[in-house]
Order: structure tokens, then sequence, then C-alpha cells
């Protein structure tokens, strides 16, 4: 018998209306599995915030439920924290989330408030601050800092929290690729070390190179999920959620048709797998 990984955080018919009556979440239905990697990806107005705030208990569905380690979450104050200590949420602009006079000091927030000894907390920011080569910024402004600095100290902030779980929205977007390139590979990293990580996206590059399984969401709705290398074949799929194909799909397909790899070869997930594919000594007809 196969053993399916634990679910950690689970949408269950979960519904959701701003005032005034607009639907964002409509019965949407989802489960994260413990230590994956999942992509959620679709156009603006999709959803995917709303229902990141969800998962953090920031928002409150209508109907349906949202389900943390196997237990419906619970909207008690101390509930949330304990939530909140374990479901780490960064959102897309950091200057919704930065409000304090420093760095230092807005990454010892969250562990502060956990009551932890100041050695601790301390022995915290420096592991993150130097995880995310941010030690130089300690005793800066938050409010000076670039986009890029103030994406990265949001994310320590979140990560001096320890979660379990990490929800980013649109982490690398207005990243520059050396910026994008350093946010991954720590992702990976931590990832490695057990941390489920689950971020929205659009950038259909790295939904597809580094996802362990996707959702599309459009209008309120989970229109489809499955592995990435499914998501990006479908056709009828990526037109109707307005997504472009990754390139490595693209040359993938291209380089079938030559001859180049065979028909039955699964398509490369990362430039590394193409270069060993065709490395391999597949000859073009």
């Amino acid at each position: 018998m196969v053993l399916l990984p634990e679910v950690i955080l689970e949408a269950v018919n979960v519904e959701f209306a701003f005032p005034g009556g607009a639907r964002a979440l409509k019965g949407v239905s989802l489960q994260i599995f413990q230590s994956k990697k999942t992509a959620i990806i679709g156009p603006n107005g999709a959803g995917k915030t709303t229902l990141f705030q969800h998962f953090n208990g920031i928002l409150r569905p209508d109907g349906g439920k949202i389900r943390f380690a196997g237990r419906d979450i619970s909207y008690q104050h101390a509930s949330l924290l304990n939530l909140r200590k374990n479901v780490g949420l960064v959102f897309q602009d950091p200057d919704t989330q930065l409000f304090a006079g420093n760095v230092q000091q807005e990454i010892s927030f969250g562990p502060l408030n956990l009551g932890l000894s100041k050695e601790e907390v301390r022995c915290r920011v420096e592991q993150v601050m130097s995880a995310l080569e941010i030690e130089e910024l300690k005793d800066k402004p938050t409010h000076y800092l670039s986009y890029g600095m103030k994406k990265r100290v949001a994310l320590a902030a979140v990560l001096a929290m320890q979660p379990l779980v990490l929800i980013c929205d649109e982490p690398t977007s207005w990243l520059d690729s050396r910026q994008t390139r350093r946010i991954v590979d720590f992702f990976q990293k931590i990832n490695g070390q057990g941390v489920t990580i689950i971020f929205s996206t659009h950038d259909v590059d790295l939904a597809y190179t580094w996802a362990d399984y996707i959702y599309v969401m459009k209008e309120g709705a989970v229109i489809e999920s499955g592995a990435p290398e499914n998501i990006f074949q479908n056709e009828a799929l990526l037109k109707e959620a307005e997504l472009t194909r990754p390139w490595l799909v693209d040359i993938g397909q291209i380089l079938k048709k030559m001859g180049y790899l065979p028909r039955e070869t699964s398509l490369p997930r990362t430039k590394e797998e193409l270069y060993h594919n065709l490395m391999d000594g597949v000859c073009p007809r």
C-alpha cells in the first residue's frame, strides 16, 4: 500500500464575499501536503491572495472551513496566534507588512510575541539575517530600504517565527534575476529541512521547474490541479486560465518533433534535465 503524504493544510468548500457582495472564493477545495512545494497560479483576481489570508486566519470563510494539521481552525485569539506561529504569510507588497523602526526590531517582533527569551530571539534574528544575507541591514530603517531588500526583511520576519508552513504571495515579483535566484535557492534550502512552501506566481517558468504540485484558479474557483508537466501541456486549460507555456515545455516539445528527444521521454523540468537528456546520445532522425 502506498502511503500518501500528510495533508497539513486544507480548504474545504470555502466561500467568501467581500463587503458589497463580490464573491472572491466560490467553493474552493484543495489540499496542501506536508514538506511539499505547491504553486497556486492564475490571472489577477483569481482569488489567490484571498485564499492565502484564509490559510493564515486573517479572513474567515462565509462557508466551508480551513483545516490545519487535520483540525478545523479556531478563530479564538489564542488559537489564531498559534496558527500564525505555524503558518507564516509573506505578503506580495512588503510595505503592507513592515511597520517597525528598523530591521532588527521588525524581525524580532514575532518571536518576542511568542514569549521567547531575549537570548533565543537574538539567536533567531541573527540566524535568519545570516541566511538571507541581510546582516548589514540590522540597524537600517525599514522604510529606507529598496523594494528587494524589503522583500527579504518581510520574509525574515516570518521565518524568525520558525513556521511549519511558509506562504508567499508573489515572492519574486519585481525582483531582478539575481535576487530571484537567491530567494528560490533559500526556499529550496528550507524546504529540504521540512518546511512546507505555498506560493503564488505569474512566473510560469518558476511554477513549472520548482513546484511539486500546482493548483490553477480563476474567478474564485480552482479549475484544475496536477503535476506541473500535466498542467502546462493542457492547451485548453492554459487558454482558459490566461497562462503561457514555460520555455522548457516549448523547447522540449520542439526537440521531440525534431527527433532529438524520443516522443515517450518526459519533458525536462530543469535546464539540467534538458542538458542531460540531450547528452544521453539521442540523435535526430
